[in-house]
């Protein structure tokens, strides 16, 4: 039912690597002085831009595999059904295993393949994992909270979604481990009412084509129900299910028909390798 995507062959799947013309044409910096949207794209410690070419070949391999989900997309957008070609994905890998670059690297080629900034929208559901992937919290950006009860929106609020999500071609939800179902399923009920000018609110995030949650599974589960506790799509809710919960439940299998894992730590010394693994056998 669910498809375990790993060691994608480069050659054997068509993947758009390097500069090829489809590339060419899309990656590009639009920096003109009477641009309103100002350009901003994460930067290493050292102040250089990440880039395909410096990832490793687990990271390359997640990054060429969404570019060509995206590619899909977009040559293919004149299809009638809304639902065509959406990606729904879970990229897994524990600590020190490359998310953050990877996550830094995908938002950095998106921005400049569009010139656009609000193309892509990186959130996690803590201030300390939002500022380590250069996002914002969930609740913040979407006003979204793990509740059944849903935050009214101010109209200041409303213009900001209404403007941020018109243009929104891939959400990244970072630490998702950490994330409850409510949590979840309220982020993509705000995401849907105003992505693409809300074109298209009936269908799962409103139609952006690619959304991505990331974690460690080797981390503690959310203090509210979450990803690792939810009932098969086949299972009717329980009576005491909230609408949110029941939604995000939904949501979290939607995200595992393709999944993703990075290879073991990139930060562990040759010496302390050994032991990791140990560590990480427990």
């Amino acid at each position: 039912m669910f498809e375990h995507v790993s060691n994608v062959d480069q050659t054997t799947t068509n993947i758009p690597v390097g500069p090829e013309e489809w590339l060419e044409k899309k990656v590009q910096h639009k920096h003109k002085s009477d641009d309103p949207y100002k350009i901003n794209i994460p930067l290493r410690s050292d102040g250089s831009e990440y880039k395909i070419e410096d990832l490793k070949q687990d990271q390359k391999q997640i990054v060429f595999f969404v570019l060509k989900a995206l590619q899909k997309w977009v040559n293919e957008r004149e299809i009638k059904d809304p639902e065509a070609n959406l990606l729904r994905m879970t990229i897994r890998g524990q600590a020190g295993s490359g998310k953050s670059t990877l996550i830094n690297t995908l938002v950095t080629v998106l921005i400049k393949m569009w010139g656009y900034q609000d193309v892509v929208h990186v959130m996690a559901p803590t201030g300390g994992a939002a500022h380590g992937v250069g996002g914002h919290t969930v609740h913040k950006f979407l006003r979204a909270k793990d509740t059944e009860k849903r935050k009214s929106f101010s109209e200041v609020h409303v213009k900001f979604l209404t403007k941020k999500l018109r243009f929104a071609l891939c959400m990244i939800f970072d630490e998702r481990s950490l994330m409850a179902s409510t949590l979840l399923g309220q982020a993509e009920h705000t995401t849907a009412s105003y992505a693409h000018g809300c074109a298209h609110h009936s269908v799962s995030w409103g139609g952006i084509p690619i959304v991505i949650v990331c974690g460690d599974d080797y981390q503690l589960p959310s203090i509210k129900k979450g990803v690792y506790y939810i009932r098969f799509p086949h299972e009717h809710p329980s009576s005491t299910t909230g609408h949110y919960q029941a939604r995000g439940e939904l949501l979290w299998w939607e995200t595992t028909k393709v999944v993703m894992e990075l290879d073991a730590s990139k930060r562990v010394r040759e010496d302390q390798r050994a032991f990791s693994e140990f560590l990480t056998r427990l």
